[in-house]
């Protein structure tokens, strides 16, 4: 009887591991900022297990279908993470990361990020100046063109 529990403990053990390596993606990843501003340095973070140190992660975003690669990490002790500003466009994404290299296989599941739309640019002092005196001169080359034209026709 004492083989048996022996052999169903190091089963179970041997599954745990096995688990923590081939499953390691289960965990969603995490986003910060979450919102982001389209354009916004984004740290994407997988908290993934210690046995998968030396592993590469590659993290996309695959909202939609697509597949558009974001960054790259080198997995530590305390997961894989990567900084990206390719998060462009505006909206819900699916943020999805997999090992490319090491000892760890896997994908995690979609991590949700929200991008917001950037702010639109409010023109400066200097640009509302420049743009009154383009104005200006072309309505004082108009009236001064319409004088002259009416000086010639006289």
């Amino acid at each position: 009887m004492t083989g048996y529990r022996s052999l169903a403990v190091g089963a179970a053990l041997a599954l745990t591991i096995g688990a923590g390596v081939a499953h390691a993606g289960i965990v969603p990843i995490a986003t910060t900022p979450n919102p982001s501003t389209a354009g916004q340095a984004v740290t994407l973070n997988w908290s993934v297990g210690g046995v998968c140190t030396g592993s590469t992660a590659e993290f996309s975003d695959v909202t939609g279908g697509g597949n558009v690669v974001l960054c790259q990490g080198v997995v530590g002790g305390s997961g894989a993470f990567c900084s990206t500003n390719a998060l462009n466009v505006a909206g819900a994404r699916s943020i999805q990361g997999r090992f490319t290299t090491g000892p760890c296989v896997g994908t995690t599941s979609g991590g949700a990020h929200t991008v917001l739309a950037a702010p639109t640019p409010v023109p400066t002092v200097g640009e509302w100046t420049l743009w009154g005196l383009t104005g200006l001169l072309l309505i004082g080359g108009g009236v001064f063109a319409s004088r002259r034209f009416r000086a010639t026709a006289a």
